[in-house]
């Protein structure tokens, strides 16, 4: 099983599920793992496309324990399949950047209220991503 290192890692997703974080929470509090995340290389970033909400979960349970955030067991994900893709999830990381702070830094929502989160953190995304492709 290959891991990666989360100070590596980039997110791939715009807004996380605060309901998906405690399961996995959970999952690691009774002594169990999850699967490996899916993450796509692209040039210098690896970004997690598959698996967000378990970094979160991760870096938040090893938080509550003092234990070092470490690495997470991950595979190798195919490139993304539409042509927009691989912009949209350079945009994602460029805007959290890498490690646990940036996954810290997404916002998490209840099911109520996520597809706002998400519509309105993809809203701050574009609006950064036009602002950094003007220079």
């Amino acid at each position: 099983m290959k891991t990666i290192e989360i100070s590596d890692l980039s997110p791939g997703e715009a807004a996380l599920s605060v309901e998906r974080i405690a399961a996995h929470k959970s999952t690691l509090v009774s002594g169990h793992s999850f699967p490996e995340i899916h993450v796509y290389r692209d040039a210098d970033l690896w970004i997690v496309r598959d698996g967000n909400n378990r970094v979160r979960a991760l870096i938040e349970h090893r938080q509550a324990i003092s234990q070092p955030i470490g690495s997470i067991p991950y595979v190798e994900s195919d490139p993304p399949p539409r042509p927009e893709a691989p912009q949209e999830l350079r945009n994602v990381a460029h805007y959290y950047g890498t490690g646990s702070k940036a996954f810290l830094a997404m916002p998490a929502a209840t099911n109520d209220h996520y597809m706002t989160a998400q519509v309105e953190a993809c809203r701050k995304i574009r609006a950064h991503a036009k602002r950094q492709s003007a220079y």
